[in-house]
């Protein structure tokens, strides 16, 4: 009987051991089949968006010249930031937003005029028209740095991305400079 008994042990180890090992396959199979499922979901994107180099049209079609942020005094917590955004696309295109890990928020701004009085004012884009540009200047369209989170010195450098509104992105450099004055003359 202790032979039987023996018998049934190693019968019962071994199919453990079997199960187990069984249990390993299926679970290296089932991790195999979800990694080949993502990376097949995740390859045409990228694929399609990275071929031979290529990028989006778009985002080739923008133009970003003269791109600047004022730089600020210890204690100032916001800034703006100026451009001049080329659009050579076939389409009208709207900057919707803009980011930058340099400050807390970042916002669209105009400055408008009412009642003899100039303010800012956020906004929900701001439009390129097709084969023409737009400034982003003082006293006009300009983006806002809100709750600064670095200094802001001179010569230096920080990247913004632009979201516009067919979905492209353009990230660019912007060199921190002094803030230009508007000199008035007036006439007595």
């Amino acid at each position: 009987m202790c032979q039987t008994n023996h018998g049934i042990d190693k019968l019962i180890k071994s199919t453990i051991t079997l199960q187990k090992d069984t249990g390993i396959i299926m679970l290296k199979s089932l991790l195999t089949g979800f990694v080949t499922l993502l990376l097949s979901s995740i390859t045409p994107t990228y694929a399609a968006h990275h071929e031979h180099g290529k990028t989006d049209p778009t985002v080739d079609n923008i133009l970003i010249e003269e791109a600047r942020i004022n730089s600020v005094v210890p204690g100032m917590i916001n800034s703006a930031g100026y451009m001049h955004i080329n659009n050579n696309t076939a389409r009208d295109l709207t900057l919707i937003q803009a980011k930058s890990n340099i400050a807390k928020r970042v916002e669209l701004h105009e400055h408008v005029t009412t009642d003899g009085l100039m303010r800012m004012q956020k906004v929900d884009g701001i439009t390129i028209p097709s084969k023409q540009s737009v400034m982003l200047k003082p006293g006009g369209y300009h983006i806002m740095f809100l709750g600064l989170q670095q200094p802001l010195n001179e010569n230096d450098t920080a990247q913004i991305t632009l979201l516009f509104s067919d979905g492209s992105t353009k990230s660019i450099m912007a060199v921190i400079k002094k803030p230009q004055t508007v000199i008035r003359q007036h006439n007595h």
